[in-house]
């Protein structure tokens, strides 16, 4: 994001709501990972992360 001269405000917002700020949130349940090959596409998951900011919090002029 910053290579592509994204503004700082816009890097906050960022991380404001990035998963790993969500320390008040409990994950309780049943989840199963066994489907799971363990690999974990960190580039897809930035990409879905920037692709909700750009589309609820980029202002276009």
């Amino acid at each position: 994001m910053l290579a592509a001269g994204t503004s700082q405000e816009i890097v906050d917002e960022f991380a404001r709501i990035s998963p790993i700020a969500w320390s008040h949130i409990a994950f309780t349940g049943k989840y199963n990972f066994r489907k799971s090959d363990g690999d974990i596409d960190v580039d897809a998951m930035v990409n879905e992360l920037e692709k909700h900011l750009k589309r609820y919090f980029w202002k276009v002029d």
